[in-house]
């Protein structure tokens, strides 16, 4: 068996980050199915520049809409990244570095981490 030799009383404690806009890049970015059994992208990202510089973001990004149509965030996202598409689609590795503008919300209550609510290109 191992021994995991680390001090838990010395953790730092998780804020969620503040409501603001923020420049992130997709550091992961993964085709998955969800518990529903819907199709979707996850994803990573970190903060990019200024003071939460290196934080990271998670989220989800359905593939289609409940009426099998494609996803207004999805290419939201996809174009704010700059990532070119066919009608066949468009690859998730394509994905990885691109950058965006964030936009960051409060977690719901009862959950710990932010609401990334739209996805904007970079200035």
């Amino acid at each position: 068996m191992a021994k995991i030799d680390v001090n838990l009383d010395d953790v730092e404690e998780f804020e969620p980050l503040p409501t603001a806009q923020y420049l992130c890049r997709i550091t992961k970015a993964e085709k998955v199915v969800a518990s529903t059994g819907a199709d979707m992208i996850s994803c990573e990202c970190e903060v990019a520049e200024g003071e939460h510089e290196g934080r990271v973001l998670f989220f989800n990004t359905m593939l289609k809409t409940k009426k099998g149509k494609v996803n207004y965030y999805l290419r939201r996202l996809i174009e704010a990244l700059g990532i070119e598409w066919t009608a066949k689609g468009f690859a998730t590795e394509d994905m990885m570095g691109a950058e965006f503008v964030a936009n960051v919300e409060p977690p719901d209550p009862g959950q710990r981490f932010n609401k990334v609510t739209d996805y904007l290109p970079p200035s």
